[in-house]
């Protein structure tokens, strides 16, 4: 009788304990923009990084990859909680976002056009590549993902 009391007790303590994650993890559609917004500028930061010393194509080719399949995954893990939010939620996540795109800082926003164009005549798969970062935020969007590119909403289980 003992064994079961204390089964149940910690069987309502790891329910409440989830309970907590759960909500903590709930973001406003403001928090959900700005996360959106932090997450493709901290992704252009990182490309920049990566062209810097405008290594050779075909070494920064799978750096390059990998970094966008990584910023991928978390732009989807957002998109999941933007598609849970109402329409209302949804429209309030996009406004966030574009008014926080018009803040990207220039000096980022610069070198990654320059690096995306060194790397267009360099190589034209890898300045599609980089150029891809741009949009990267439509894999928090789900419809738009959809609609855009179909293979890829396809590829990542979006439905």
């Amino acid at each position: 009788m003992k064994f079961r009391k204390l089964t149940l007790a910690a069987a309502c303590a790891l329910l409440c304990g989830l309970a907590m994650a759960t909500l903590a993890q709930a973001q406003s559609p403001e928090d959900l923009g700005k996360a959106i917004f932090d997450g493709y500028v901290e992704a252009l930061v990182k490309v920049n990084e990566l062209m810097k010393d405008k290594p050779d194509p075909k070494d920064l080719t799978p750096k390059v990859e990998a970094l966008k399949e990584e910023t991928i995954q978390k732009m989807v893990e957002l998109g999941k909680k933007v598609a849970a939010l109402d329409d209302a939620g949804r429209k309030k996540v996009d406004s966030k976002l574009v008014l926080a795109m018009g803040t990207v800082p220039g000096d980022v926003f610069k070198a990654f056009s320059e690096g995306q164009m060194h790397y267009q005549k360099a190589d034209a798969n890898l300045g599609r590549l980089i150029k891809d970062f741009n949009i990267i935020t439509q894999y928090a969007f789900f419809d738009l993902l959809k609609k855009q590119t179909p293979k890829e909403a396809e590829r990542l289980g979006i439905k």
